[in-house]
């Protein structure tokens, strides 16, 4: 999003975000937009409004929220890391972003991959941490309950690139090996012919290949 803004601008939309839940929704979508622009990042994820806006958008992923908002508030998270200042502040919620989308079990196709492109962007920024079990934990349940392919390869990426990287191998090999309709669903689909679903099958090799 490169079209010319305001001050006054990224002003009203942080008022509009204040509009009731029921008809939030286009305001989360022009905001989903509006952060993948360098400068209104900033604004929007300054140090004065970021925190609370952040806590603000974990509200609105509560199980008994629109499904519409549920998506869109993720959205707007994948997208604050498109530059630093959200990237920071998202990061510093990490906890309970993972314990959020936790907490959602009924969730349609387009909030699985919201999910778990948000769990994926949480993984390339923290793959070499020393503590990140907790994510590991969100990408494992996320994984066991999603239904979606583009969703589900995602959340692969996302488990392999911690696989991969992660100072605490043998942590996060536990917790796949140990949940057996995870496991077991990884033996199945890296034997899977079907074309389309090449790129899952091919995830699951180099996963099951780390354990």
């Amino acid at each position: 999003m490169n079209c010319a803004y305001s001050i006054e601008t990224v002003t009203l939309l942080k008022k509009m975000l204040e509009w009731p839940k029921e008809i939030l929704f286009p305001v989360l979508d022009i905001t989903r937009l509006a952060v993948r622009n360098k400068e209104i990042n900033g604004q929007i994820f300054d140090n004065h409004h970021g925190p609370n806006f952040v806590k603000y958008l974990l509200t609105l992923l509560t199980p008994d929220n629109l499904p519409a908002n549920q998506m869109l508030t993720m959205r707007v998270l994948v997208n604050a890391f498109s530059d630093l200042p959200g990237e920071m502040l998202v990061l510093a919620a990490r906890e309970s972003v993972v314990h959020a989308i936790i907490s959602l079990t009924q969730l349609n196709n387009n909030t699985q991959i919201a999910a778990a492109s948000l769990l994926l962007n949480l993984s390339v920024a923290l793959a070499q941490q020393t503590d990140n079990s907790e994510l590991v934990e969100g990408i494992v349940d996320l994984l066991t309950k999603i239904t979606d392919n583009e969703a589900y390869f995602r959340g692969l990426v996302a488990l392999g690139t911690l696989l991969a990287e992660s100072p605490n191998k043998l942590v996060i090999q536990t917790k796949i090996v140990t949940n057996v309709k995870l496991h077991n669903r990884l033996k199945s689909d890296s034997s899977e012919v079907n074309p389309s679903f090449k790129k899952i099958c091919v995830c699951s090799q180099q996963i099951l290949q780390m354990l």
